[in-house]
């Protein structure tokens, strides 16, 4: 009897603590100020790691459950004599496990090669982006095909000095069947501080 009763009290503190640690956080968030600054630009290189902690803070009575990510990225461009035009060559490679009260660790691996044509339509406010992308998957997460064949295709209109539109499209063969986004976009400066892009 005592030994739930003092399990219980351990929970309840747990909880406490944890609800306490959240709100700290969500506090120094909303409270902490400074200048941030970012780049609308190309990132020559990235990398990625996520490793989520067993249990974690909430939901402490669920699954232990453990996920690992980790993933590397480049972009290389390889820019014309023009210099508005641009080949982009852009190969990625991920890497996915996880693991559920404590039984054997999974893990998926998946290498990808997309490139990029970014090309201006001369005498035009016109341009346009057209990428191919190979996708191959570790055998484990299918077994009938491990290679995805995909692509996009994005045209922006530059209306002003200030402001450009994008529309286009991702279209990739994916494990469930054809996967088919429509993809809208704008560059915009607002004034001399504030960039919306995307």
């Amino acid at each position: 009897m005592k030994n739930d009763q003092l399990s219980t009290l351990a929970q309840k503190r747990n909880t406490i603590r944890n609800n306490f640690f959240i709100a700290g956080i969500i506090i120094a968030v909303l409270f902490c100020s400074g200048s941030v600054t970012a780049q609308p630009y190309l990132d020559i290189a990235k990398l990625k790691y996520t490793n989520s902690p067993n249990k974690g803070l909430i939901n402490q009575n669920k699954n232990d459950v453990k996920l690992h990510y980790f993933s590397f990225e480049t972009n290389l461009p390889l820019q014309f004599n023009n210099k508005r035009d641009a080949v982009i060559i852009s190969p990625f490679f991920e890497n996915w496990s996880s693991q559920i009260n404590n039984d054997n660790r999974q893990s998926y691996y998946s290498v990808a090669l997309p490139v990029s044509l970014s090309k201006t339509i001369p005498y035009t406010k016109w341009a346009f982006l057209l990428t191919g992308i190979v996708r191959m998957n570790d055998s484990s997460i299918n077994k009938r095909t491990k290679m995805q064949v995909g692509g996009a295709f994005i045209v922006s209109n530059k209306r002003n000095e200030h402001l450009t539109w994008k529309l286009g499209l991702y279209v990739n063969n994916d494990l469930f069947g054809v996967f088919v986004v429509p993809l809208a976009g704008i560059d915009w400066q607002i004034n001399n501080r504030n960039i919306l892009f995307g």
